[in-house]
């Protein structure tokens, strides 16, 4: 086990923690730290741990003294912590013929240069498996690395400490009035500089209020700065670094996280399992510890007066947090179990070697293959294959995905991307007797190539083929002879006709199959409600008193919402002088005009991966314009999923799907006329009540029927059922 040093921090508890683990079930550890911790950290007393002492680890140095230490221990095993600095690590680990490599990803590691970006991507290369500490943190690794694939991408949860302390190691200060608690280190992006301005605004309530900061760090002589600034000092008590927080957590009446970036929080999980209640910023995978915030309180991140207008609800009704705390307590428990860490590294550790050291076929977990039609960036590639990798990886099966790049540039640089598909699918196709069930998204190509559809036709093997779209119409993308001769609008019927299987979206598509197909199932799109945050109601900021409406989607249905935006504009006008905002969430904005629909204000967010959900944060009002033809009657309603799922009231067209997943005058409305989304925005956008009312029963609604929770189970019997 490799890691740059053994100082204290969420990373490195977690790094010894698991090699206790490790070392208790019996498996010989070695730790190595390339440098000398600032705060040691001391590894378990079964565990050998040696300093290399070298300056960086990315040197001759280093790359000389790893090959010295693996051909002394001769290890199984090499794992890293190492982000942008595991290359030479693992470049030593594959000189020594190591069966099984890992690396770890621990953070969202928004700081790092160019420099680390080449590295990984350097390091990705020689390495079996990928381990993350949150889904945030798997999709971010996926999203901004190159040479790794999603299927190679494990997430393990953090393990909650074996034995918590009984005593404090020193007294904490005492006082009458209740106290909140924050554990992080000083550190950039951990939050204090929010809470602290939070904790002012919060002691005009509340005067007795008292607040402690437990940890060390660079930012910390800011924080003490900032404290004597806002005239709280007096109140706020800097206990620096402890190792007693389960019991600091004993005599604290609130825990609050204010980071804004956070693949994952031992502090949350211990405030969890301490049965006090949390309320914290909306990132990364403090959402998911949170479920979504159904086991505490979610602020969309940064928003300093919403953090102390939670922070205040929470002490002055304490009951519904003690309700939620106990909620939590039980989820951590079984969720961040150490034993149950420890044997999904185990697990794939195991996988692992017995896949280097060629045991029989027989004893090797089924292994499952995906090919998509395109890359990450694509809802449909996400949302009907990637996101059910996790639960196909708990039931022991291996996965690979094979997409085919969204072609990036100028017209001519896409065409010929594009043209590239034909001959990068076959030679995918080629590696399909490694697996043992074949999953085929929409199509093979984008263009319908004909080379690859022969390919397949050869290939002699059973398949599951996903449609989410109505696929069955003219090529999506159509090229000018002779390119044209080599292109088949009967790809979709074939590729129906061959398979063994046909997973729908929805009933009109599943009717449509149906006609070509053998055997066809319904498996509507669904969304992960834990990555979904339900926020808090936000105040106004800075005297501003906003409304927004929110539009999220791709250039291709951007039209849709341009038909509709003089209706959202008559809304605007009717509520003047009070300020509604447009927010638009999309890759491109052809035909936007931000100045022609005053009052209306309209905001363009250009999409990003990274932040699909936080660009989603803080609206009002989530609309889905569409108009009624073929196309999109076969659309799944996945912005609707979306805006539920963080407890928006949507206004949609009654097209498709969107007048199953809406129930009319209970989520939200179903809008046809001009006059009709007119009447029905302003209905919501003047009634706060009824806002909060449909957001709960559409937040309901998507867990019940439309949740990763509900469908992965069946997504998983299904393929395992194809395996051959």
């Amino acid at each position: 086990m490799v890691i740059p040093e053994l100082s204290v921090g969420g990373a490195e508890l977690q790094f010894v923690r698991l090699a206790g683990l490790l070392a208790g079930r019996g498996h010989p550890v070695r730790i190595l730290s390339v440098r000398p911790p600032r705060r040691p950290l001391d590894p378990p007393l079964d565990v050998e741990a040696k300093l290399l002492d070298l300056p960086h680890a990315h040197g001759v140095r280093f790359f000389l003294a790893m090959m010295r230490e693996i051909r002394s221990f001769k290890p199984d095993v090499v794992y890293s912590v190492l982000f942008g600095f595991d290359l030479l690590a693992n470049l030593a680990a594959r000189f020594c013929k190591v069966p099984a490599i890992v690396s770890a990803r621990r953070q969202l590691a928004t700081w790092r240069t160019r420099r680390h970006r080449i590295y990984q991507d350097l390091g990705n290369l020689l390495v079996d498996a990928v381990v993350a500490n949150s889904l945030a943190a798997a999709d971010y690794c996926h999203a901004t690395e190159r040479c790794i694939d999603r299927g190679s991408i494990y997430v393990f949860p953090n393990a909650a400490p074996v034995s918590a302390s009984v005593e404090l190691d020193t007294p904490v200060p005492t006082g009458q009035g209740p106290c909140i608690l924050n554990v992080a280190n000083f550190w950039r992006g951990k939050g204090h500089e929010s809470l602290l301005r939070a904790f002012a605004i919060l002691k005009h309530e509340h005067p007795d209020a008292r607040l402690w900061l437990v940890g060390a760090g660079d930012t910390l002589p800011a924080a003490r700065a900032l404290a004597e600034e806002l005239g709280v000092a007096g109140s706020v008590e800097f206990l620096e670094g402890r190792s007693d927080v389960p019991a600091i957590m004993r005599h604290a009446d609130l825990y609050v996280h204010a980071s804004d970036m956070e693949s994952s929080s031992n502090a949350v999980i211990e405030a969890m399992l301490s049965d006090l209640p949390v309320v914290a910023f909306a990132c990364g995978g403090i959402t998911e510890l949170l479920d979504g915030g159904d086991l505490g309180t979610l602020v969309q991140p940064g928003n300093v007066a919403a953090l102390a207008s939670a922070i205040s609800d929470a002490l002055q009704d304490p009951e519904p947090g003690r309700v939620t705390a106990q909620a939590a307590r039980a989820v951590a428990r079984e969720r961040h179990a150490p034993g149950r860490t420890l044997e999904c590294y185990e697990r794939l550790f195991s996988t692992l070697l017995d896949r280097k050291r060629a045991h029989p076929r027989a004893a090797e977990p089924k292994r499952v293959v995906m090919y998509t039609i395109s890359d990450a960036t694509t809802p449909s590639t996400r949302f009907r294959f990637l996101q059910f990798i996790p639960a196909l990886q708990e039931h022991g099966l291996t996965v690979r995905h094979f997409a085919l790049p969204r072609p990036r540039g100028g017209r001519y640089r896409r065409a010929g991307g594009l043209l590239l598909h034909a001959a990068r699918r076959r030679w995918q196709l080629r590696k399909h007797s490694a697996f043992d069930a074949l999953m085929i998204q929409k199509g093979l190509t984008l263009c319908r190539w004909k080379g690859p559809m022969r390919a397949l036709r050869a290939m002699h093997r059973s398949f599951i083929l996903d449609v989410d779209d109505s696929v069955l119409g003219a090529t999506p993308v159509s090229f000018p002879a002779p390119f044209s001769s080599r292109q088949d609008d009967g790809e979709p019927r074939q590729l129906m006709e061959l398979s063994s299987l046909v997973l729908a979206g929805n009933a009109r598509l599943a009717e449509d199959a149906r006609a070509h197909a053998r055997s066809v199932s319904v498996l509507p799109t669904v969304i992960d409600c834990r990555r979904y945050g339900v926020i808090r109601a936000h105040p106004p900021v800075h005297g501003r008193d906003e409304l927004c409406i929110l539009w999220s989607g791709q250039s291709s249905t951007l039209p849709f919402l341009l038909e509709r935006i003089d209706a959202i504009r008559e809304a605007a006008q009717s509520l003047h002088p009070r300020a509604v905002v447009l927010r638009i969430v999309c890759d491109a904005f052809t035909g936007v005009d931000t100045e022609a629909h005053t009052p209306l204000r309209i905001e363009c967010v250009r999409w990003s991966i990274t932040r699909e959900v936080d660009d989603l944060l803080g609206a009002d009002v989530g609309v889905m314009p569409l108009p009624n033809n073929e196309w999109t009657r076969g659309k799944c309603g996945f912005k609707l999923l979306q805006y539920m799922a963080l407890g928006l009231p949507v206004v949609g067209s009654p097209v498709g799907v969107n007048s199953q997943i809406i129930q009319d005058g209970k989520n939200g409305y179903l809008a046809t006329s001009h006059e009709e989304w007119v009447s029905r925005l302003l209905d919501l956008l003047q009634s706060p009540k009824r806002r909060d009312a449909f957001g709960r029963v559409g937040r309901r609604t998507v867990s019940e029927e439309y949740s990763l929770g509900h469908c992965a189970e069946t997504f998983v019997q299904t393929v395992i059922g194809r395996a051959q």
